[in-house]
């Protein structure tokens, strides 16, 4: 998948308070890390949000969860404590304070979410690309007959 550029004016994850200062919230650093360990903990809470991010968020879940080097895991965790509580992502190190196993919980099911994305996502470009006329699976190169040259241009 290509990278989908949105400006950032876009980006749900903004207005939510993603890159929100502590003074912001009302809250410490300590106290924000906090309440994201707890509500990472939380797992059917957790599944829940990541459900209303990840459909409800076009902008923001194009924009990061589209590009190859950003950990798409740790911005859906930071995502959806944004959209739950207006949480800043530098509270980030809340992971941290979890446990080996809850971490894995948590991770677990922000990639159960990741690749709903990416099927919803793949979903839609296959409808577009059908109601543009496009076939599914586009290619450069027309079937070979003979051993013939496939350098002819394309139309």
């Amino acid at each position: 998948m290509k990278k989908i550029w949105h400006p950032w004016w876009k980006w749900e994850c903004a207005k939510a308070g993603f890159y929100s200062s502590y003074a912001d919230i009302d809250s410490t650093k300590e106290e924000a890390q906090q309440k994201y360990k707890v509500f990472l903990s939380n797992i059917p809470l957790f599944e829940k949000i990541l459900g209303k991010v990840i459909t409800e968020w076009e902008y923001s879940c194009d924009h990061f969860l589209s590009d190859l080097n950003r950990n798409k895991i740790a911005w859906l965790g930071q995502a959806s404590m944004a959209y739950y509580a207006g949480i800043p992502s530098d509270a980030r190190g809340g992971y941290k304070l979890l446990t080996d196993d809850q971490q894995k919980e948590a991770d677990k099911m922000a990639r159960k979410y990741l690749m709903k994305w990416y099927g919803n996502k793949n979903k839609q470009i296959q409808e577009n690309m059908e109601k543009e006329g496009l076939p599914r699976r586009y290619t450069r190169r027309s079937p070979r007959k003979n051993n013939e040259s496939t350098t002819s241009p394309i139309v």
